[in-house]
């Protein structure tokens, strides 16, 4: 016998319903399904699973703080500075001038000299050099980078504005999912053994929680953000892949090699630091097989082997132990890396998983399960992906066994 949940209507416990797939709500109210979504088989949705589910909210744009780890690192831009003046200004590449706060002390990577940051203008620092005694030094015309040493305030000043506070807004749009179904009245009463206690209607819900599942699953994953516009554009929610921007690694059709995936991995961890980086890798399978093949490219047994395993779930480095999870939803040319803790689903008010009957029109049972949720996807900076990688087999000479 299935599990049956009371859940409350929209927050009306007035409308409190029963919620499972063997009765039909024969007072036309709602009722919640979610509690079935989370134990539908046949389907596997690793991501979803992964995530935690968080309040429901009440606005189609879900807004938050950026809440990006702040970085340990910035760029010059390509015209350096002189090696002389006791104050000077440092351009920095386009958008690294929001990772900086008032009173930073940096240390140039390249003369070891120590500046502060005294005032900010978008991308423009204005620093004091050659603090802690060190000595005042040109920066090469190439892009230099700089390593975030620590903050040390001035006495009697006001208070510098905080990282986080100077950090871009960013929001999620709620997308919604709606699957009418449409059974005859003959059809849904016959007693037919295969199905749940001869409900033809139910049988249905059944299978529309299952492909509105995967098509979330995929959503979560995949989507792109987009504004409503009238009545001929959705909300649509943006995914994880939308929101990993700044560890980002475009191959353009050349083949992933382990040292994409070390480079990329030590950048995040250059970004947050040990602990804060994204350390499930979701991946296809064509993927999470390049992965396995960095192990033992070999694939040598002897007479006496009874088992070869080719299988690797994780991998060890400097920068972390990193855990692969093979998503079917992925693409197969991409990989990312992300916390589970920094992610959350949310429903949309009343609009968690739910199935309503309809207004009969003739001899039918009509009814539709719906449902809108959003992602929030805060620590951007300590995900990772690499793009656009060969899926082509022969470009990968440890992959071919023959």
């Amino acid at each position: 016998m299935a599990n049956t949940f009371n859940r409350s209507v929209a927050g009306n416990s007035a409308g409190t319903v029963s919620s499972t797939v063997t009765t039909i709500n024969g007072t036309a109210r709602p009722r919640l399904v979610y509690p079935l979504m989370e134990k539908l088989d046949y389907i596997k949705t690793p991501f979803t699973d992964l995530i935690k589910k968080g309040e429901a909210f009440d606005n189609p744009k879900m807004e938050w703080s950026s809440e990006v780890f702040r970085p340990l690192t910035i760029t010059s831009d390509t015209a350096g500075y002189a090696a002389s003046g006791a104050v000077v200004t440092i351009n920095l590449l386009a958008g690294d001038g929001a990772k900086v706060m008032k009173y930073d002390i940096y240390k140039n990577g390249v003369t070891s000299e120590y500046f502060m940051v005294t005032d900010i203008s978008t991308d423009a620092l204005t620093v004091v050099r050659a603090v802690g005694g060190t000595t005042v030094a040109a920066v090469p015309a190439a892009a230099t980078t700089f390593t975030r040493i620590g903050q040390a305030v001035i006495e009697h000043i006001d208070s510098p504005q905080g990282i986080l506070s100077r950090g871009e807004l960013t929001y999620n749009n709620v997308q919604m999912w709606d699957h009418g179904i449409t059974i005859s009245y003959l059809q849904n009463n016959s007693n037919n053994s295969y199905l749940i206690q001869g409900k033809e209607y139910n049988s249905e819900l059944k299978r529309q929680l299952i492909e509105i599942k995967r098509s979330a699953e995929r959503t979560f994953i995949r989507g792109k953000r987009g504004d409503a516009s009238g009545i001929t554009l959705p909300y649509m929610m943006g995914g994880l892949l939308y929101f990993t921007t700044v560890n980002a690694t475009a191959k353009s059709g050349a083949y992933m090699a382990e040292s994409d995936f070390l480079t990329i991995t030590q950048q995040a961890w250059e970004n947050v630091g040990p602990g804060m980086i994204g350390e499930k890798v979701m991946a296809g399978i064509f993927a999470k097989q390049v992965f396995s093949s960095w192990v033992d490219n070999a694939r040598r047994a002897d007479f006496s082997t009874k088992r070869v395993s080719t299988v690797v779930d994780s991998y060890e480095t400097d920068t972390g132990i990193f855990e692969f999870v093979p998503s079917y939803d992925m693409p197969a040319d991409e990989i990312v890396g992300f916390n589970p803790r920094d992610l959350s689903r949310h429903p949309y008010a009343g609009m968690d998983w739910t199935d309503e009957p309809q207004a009969r029109s003739g001899m039918q049972e009509v009814g539709h399960v719906y449902g809108a949720y959003t992602l929030r996807a805060p620590g951007d900076r300590a995900r990772w992906k690499i793009t656009g990688f060969s899926t082509t087999r022969a470009d990968y000479p440890s992959l071919v066994t023959a």
